[in-house]
């Protein structure tokens, strides 16, 4: 997943969540503040229909090093909670 972040400065940056899915559209939302610990700058080039395009890029590639708005763990937020018990005859 990627998204647009945009510091107190007005600088910006496109952020790619490696190793999520489509459930982090649901947990990270436009206006959330996104803490992200030692953040990777990588610099990213693409071509689409004869254009280069080139832009930097924050690369989370563990989902463990973010945490949202009130220190909560992104992880905790993305993470599917399974109850499991059993029973012995």
């Amino acid at each position: 997943m990627c998204c647009l972040i945009v510091d107190s400065k007005s600088t910006f940056a496109v952020a790619s969540f490696y190793g999520t899915n489509k459930t982090l559209t649901e947990k990270l939302r436009a206006g959330d503040l996104c803490y992200i610990k030692n953040p990777q700058l990588v610099f990213t080039s693409l071509e689409f229909k004869g254009r280069l395009y080139s832009y930097q890029c924050v690369k989370v590639s563990e989902i463990t090093d973010v945490v949202v708005n009130d220190g909560q763990p992104l992880l905790d937020i993305f993470a599917s909670h399974t109850a499991v018990s059993s029973s012995v005859p």
